[in-house]
């Protein structure tokens, strides 16, 4: 859960694999700070940018 603690805009990445309704995607400015900080290395931004894109269409 180090990924929260690093995201700048406080989007809760890490709810993106515990409990999906916690993540502020429209906070997320794509900066990849959670990914890089990511302990168990998980592809965080790539479901960022698949949420984004599903919200976008």
């Amino acid at each position: 859960m180090i990924c929260n603690h690093f995201c700048p805009v406080n989007a809760y990445p890490m709810s993106l694999y515990e409990n999906k309704t916690y993540f502020k995607v429209e906070q997320c400015i794509l900066c990849g700070a959670c990914e890089e900080v990511c302990e168990s290395n998980l592809p965080i931004m790539e479901k960022i940018r698949k949420i984004k894109y599903e919200i976008s269409i």
